[in-house]
């Protein structure tokens, strides 16, 4: 299947990280579907003539690693799960082609609109570095003391 699938992301147009900078992304409204794995070509076929593909350094899949934070009563998990609007998710973010980290909050607005902003970081263990923390503050109803690491994936 991955083979398949290669072959396939293969045949859409590229797009560039330097492109990517004229495509607005940090403000957009996210719509997440699932499918059965089987269903997965198919799907992407039909995207091939209205969607490029960003490559990385020939690389058309791109790995992440993310480590999230929450209150010690995990309020932004409840209210994901809750699927409530007006909602923080906070998380530094690896991105393993480029070796790049960023600190990101993202906030889902009750118009179903996402915003995300981020900064670079040098690695995950920032916490204590101040603009992590004036980052936090400013961009989320959240203080740096509020929050602690929950779930690295």
């Amino acid at each position: 299947m991955k083979e398949l699938l290669l072959t396939i992301l293969n045949r859409f147009e590229p797009i560039t990280l330097p492109e990517m900078d004229s495509v607005k992304l940090m403000t957009r409204n996210d719509t997440k579907y699932t499918c059965h794995i089987t269903d997965l070509p198919a799907i992407l076929e039909t995207a091939i003539a209205h969607y490029q593909i960003l490559e990385i350094g020939g690389s058309r899949l791109m790995g992440y690693e993310s480590q999230y934070y929450d209150t010690p009563e995990h309020e932004m998990y409840i209210r994901h799960h809750n699927k409530n609007r007006n909602r923080y998710k906070i998380r530094i973010r690896q991105y393993l082609n480029s070796g790049d980290y960023f600190l990101e909050v993202k906030f889902k607005k009750n118009t179903g609109t996402t915003e995300k902003k981020r900064i670079p970081l040098p690695g995950y263990d920032c916490q204590e570095l101040p603009e992590f923390k004036e980052f936090i503050k400013t961009n989320s109803r959240f203080k740096f003391d509020m929050i602690e690491p929950k779930l690295f994936s």
